[in-house]
């Protein structure tokens, strides 16, 4: 089992809150798994008896009578009726289709159409169940609407999102074990997919280049955005955004295993590194005045990778994959000697380094020791 101790430790620390628990993220990252499975072994271990633990799949053909939400809220209520603390888990919720309401229909069930106002979806139903005292709810979901990181809005603002990713290096690397550097390198190109993660190379390829065709095509949650901030003026440069992908498997997938861009790659991965840990995270520019080789005074772009912040903790980061070079090694610290402030300057690179400072007090690390160390 590849454990997902992070979002074990949500779910924990959200139990029996009183809202609905909304699992979201790209597809295939194991939401399903996390309830089916891991959720569901610590309830039973912590002495919930397994006739509390009630999962319905609505993506099951011997549930599509509950696809009706009036069906699926008359069902959960008559299973958990006489019971104390009940953990419904409502797995693949888009199934549950959305109709006009009975009321105005003789009792009849009409499927809604977009122009239907009065209507009754699985919202409905999850708020309504949420209202029970003895339900504790977790659903899960797949459609673009389920997807949205507006989905809480969409319940009113009384649900609770545990928004999934793909494997972390660090979730990968304790399922991986073995050369530190081998297994970057495995991660850098087919990334944390748990089944791709699973299967030997050429299933991996099979596998993610299947899933990029015929699942993630039009995926809400397949692109990250990381927007420029200007640090002179303090505004967020609207115009010019960099993207990532969720996951860096899927990435190489798109390319046919054609283009291993280490030091992009690279990027890729520390990006989503940082936001899986909790930081906020920007490209900073900078503009200097500087004179050119005739002396004439020039307004000079200047970029750092990423700066990265969570709670207290503040850091720039400039990526490479190698500073053996010294000419090499004078470019990616330039932004950082231009900028002169007292925020942390970090050098990543893709080296078995440890962390070490150099006399300009910036910190070298490498790769593998940043993701499981440093930004933890």
């Amino acid at each position: 089992m590849i454990k997902r101790t992070k979002y074990l430790n949500q779910l924990i620390a959200l139990k029996n809150n009183g809202f609905p628990k909304v699992i979201t993220g790209p597809r295939r990252t194991g939401k399903s798994y996390l309830l089916h499975e891991i959720f569901t072994d610590y309830l039973i271990e912590n002495n919930v008896p397994e006739e509390n633990i009630i999962l319905i799949e609505l993506d099951d053909d011997k549930n599509a009578h509950l696809r009706n939400p009036i069906e699926l809220g008359k069902y959960v209520r008559s299973i958990t009726k006489d019971k104390s603390d009940c953990y419904v888990i409502l797995d693949e919720i888009q199934r549950v289709f959305t109709i006009v309401n009975p009321a105005l229909t003789g009792g009849k069930i009409k499927l809604a159409k977009a122009k239907d106002t009065e209507t009754i979806s699985f919202v409905d139903v999850v708020l309504g169940l949420s209202h029970e005292k003895n339900i504790d709810l977790y659903i899960t979901g797949s459609n673009s609407k389920m997807l949205s990181t507006d989905i809480v809005t969409e319940f009113r603002d009384k649900a609770s999102q545990i928004h999934m990713h793909p494997l972390s290096f660090e979730e990968f690397y304790s399922y991986r074990q073995g050369s530190k550097t081998d297994a970057l390198y495995e991660y850098m190109q087919y990334g944390g997919m748990p089944l791709a993660v699973l299967s030997d190379e050429n299933s991996k390829k099979q596998y993610l280049k299947g899933l990029f065709e015929t699942t993630y095509f039009k995926d809400a949650f397949i692109l990250q955005e990381a927007t420029r901030y200007d640090i002179r003026s303090k505004k967020e440069i609207g115009a010019l955004r960099r993207y990532y992908f969720v996951d860096t498997g899927l990435r190489n997938a798109q390319l046919n295993f054609a283009y291993p861009d280490e030091r992009q790659l690279l990027e890729n991965i520390v990006y989503n590194e940082l936001i899986y840990n909790g930081y906020t995270v920007n490209v900073r520019t900078f503009d200097t005045i500087e004179k050119n080789k005739t002396g004439k005074s020039i307004r000079k772009a200047n970029e750092i990778d990423f700066f990265a912040q969570k709670n207290e903790r503040k850091f720039y980061i400039q990526i490479s994959t190698d500073v053996s070079n010294s000419e090499t090694k004078d470019r990616e610290i330039q932004p950082f000697i231009k900028l002169n402030d007292q925020i942390q300057k970090i050098l990543v690179v893709n080296k078995p380094y440890k962390a070490m400072v150099d006399n300009q007090r910036y910190i070298i690390i490498g790769t593998s020791e940043f993701l499981l160390n440093y930004i933890k």
